[in-house]
């Protein structure tokens, strides 16, 4: 039996002596984590080991960590707006120059008494004569000998776009087509056909059907069809022939304001991707978080900004930010205080650094000798250490308008072989520095100022003349390059109509920061 106890001691002993997981609770003198090392202690020159810092894993991988949100509004300038649409409408002539309007010719008379229908609007003219003959066949024969016409060209001038109260975009169309076919009845026929569309949208989020844009009102005007050049065997109606044309090409256009519509849902709809990583630590996903709306001059999304990874304590509360779009800029993005927090948060793991080295070598228990004179006396061989920094809470940004900060609360530990050697709680104010590149934010620190809130040592007294200069060159020297170096990966923002951020201006505000374009 007492060869059984002692087995079960030097079992539970062994047990005790391995290194614990990442993020696991309990003692610290479980979780000596060499292989996770990254970074060096303080040395005279930070250059030297910074490339051999880098970013550690503290953290479960599990998904199953709570989301954080945070807001960012869009905004886009009508003149952008107008451009864009202009930049689609080229995509839609190419699909439209494809189409044979034979395919659109009704089959029977009542497919022809169906494609009359709701044709009193006064802005499209009906001629009298197919309406009251609509029925009879031979009004039918007329158009489907009509065959095989083709747009062959599409000229879509300038539009004009406003937008009006009632949250309502209004969109003028002019358009000119040419369309050529033959026909046994008409022969060659050549037509130019002016057109301009009138078209009253109204943006309204709508999940299930995974569109913004929801046409509210259309009026098709045709100014004008000429038949610039008719041979025919036989003598119909011109006017026939120009009715006949003048219902298809309703037909046409209304495909083509079909068309339109998509496009721009497809673009819009292409913002809210799915999550994407962010750095190593988490992911980000952007997605409506309503309507978007218009004001005299603007087209203004809100996006829900959803960050998924490991947070320490309780993230900053969501406090919606908006502010005027700059008179200069064409688009703009307003970003909330707390989605630089968490972008800061998930980008560095919580601000996880691991310390192992000091001027490219291994750090030993000697090192820290004048820091603590009993670490010396309790360790005779030189034993590796390792330092582990972590926050402690989520990063508080303050957007000062000349000096904006992040502040953090830090938990330092010294940790030897199954042994705590030190623990320090610092309080650290670090300057922010804003910049975009790629489509990416990208954030800088640079240290500012630090208050050591606790500190103890279950080894013996702290050094008082060499523990702050310590505490400062581990900062300075190693964690900040280390954050910095994490946080190079940028967050992703939301590509707000195909936009290639270039040439941008960055501005800080109480509630927020504002990029511009």
């Amino acid at each position: 039996m007492l060869k059984l106890w002692c087995l079960f001691i030097i079992l539970v002993c062994g047990i005790r002596g391995t290194a614990g997981l990442p993020g696991r609770s309990g003692n610290e003198e479980d979780t000596f984590g060499g292989d996770k090392a990254v970074a060096g202690l303080p040395s005279t020159n930070a250059s030297q080991t910074r490339g051999v810092m880098r970013a550690t894993r503290n953290i479960d991988s599990s998904p199953d960590y709570p989301a954080v949100y945070s807001t960012v509004i869009a905004s886009i300038r009508d003149t952008a707006f107008n451009d864009y649409l202009q930049y689609l409408l080229a995509d839609v002539i190419k699909d439209i120059l494809l189409l044979n309007i034979m395919k659109l010719l009704p089959k029977t008379v009542t497919d022809v008494n169906e494609l009359l229908k709701g044709r009193d609007d006064p802005n499209i003219n009906l001629t009298g004569d197919l309406k009251n003959h609509g029925a009879q066949l031979s009004i039918l024969s007329l158009i489907q000998s009509i065959t095989h016409l083709l747009i062959v060209k599409i000229y879509i001038m300038t539009t004009t776009m406003s937008f009006s109260p009632g949250n309502k975009i209004h969109l003028s169309l002019p358009v000119e087509l040419n369309v050529e076919g033959k026909s046994t009845v008409v022969g060659i026929l050549d037509s130019s056909v002016k057109i301009r569309i009138d078209i009253v949208s109204k943006p309204l989020w709508d999940a299930s059907k995974d569109q913004i844009f929801i046409i509210e009102d259309s009026k098709i005007i045709i100014k004008d069809i000429q038949l610039e050049k008719q041979k025919s065997t036989t003598d119909p109606a011109e006017q026939e022939i120009r009715a006949a044309l003048w219902t298809i090409m309703i037909d046409v256009i209304n495909q083509c304001i079909r068309l339109v519509a998509d496009i721009l849902n497809t673009s819009f709809l292409s913002t809210m991707v799915s999550a994407v990583l962010v750095g190593t630590f988490g992911s980000i996903q952007y997605n409506l978080l309503g309507s978007p709306y218009v004001t005299d001059r603007y087209f203004e999304i809100p996006y829900q900004a959803s960050f998924q990874a490991f947070l320490p304590g309780a993230p900053s509360s969501s406090v919606p930010f908006s502010v005027t779009p700059l008179l200069s800029a064409n688009f703009q993005l307003a970003l909330t205080k707390d989605f630089i927090s968490n972008g800061i948060a998930v980008l560095t793991g919580a601000a996880s650094v691991n310390v192992t080295n000091q001027g490219g070598n291994q750090l030993m228990t000697l090192n820290p000798a004048d820091l603590i004179p009993e670490l010396s006396e309790l360790f005779r061989t030189s034993k590796p250490l390792v330092v582990k920094i972590k926050g402690m809470n989520s990063p508080l940004v303050s957007l000062e308008k000349q000096s904006p900060k992040v502040q953090q609360t830090l938990s330092i530990k010294i940790l030897a072989p199954r042994q705590l050697v030190l623990h320090v709680e610092v309080a650290v104010v670090s300057g922010i520095q804003f910049s975009l590149v790629d489509g990416k934010l990208l954030i800088f620190l640079s240290q500012n100022s630090f208050n050591i809130v606790q500190n103890k040592s279950p080894i013996g007294s702290i050094n008082a003349q060499t523990f702050h200069r310590w505490i400062k060159d581990l900062l300075q020297d190693r964690f900040l390059p280390a954050m910095n170096d994490m946080l190079s990966a940028g967050i992703i923002l939301p590509s707000v109509l195909n936009t290639q951020w270039s040439k941008v201006s960055t501005a800080v505000y109480q509630g927020g920061l504002v990029i511009s374009m």
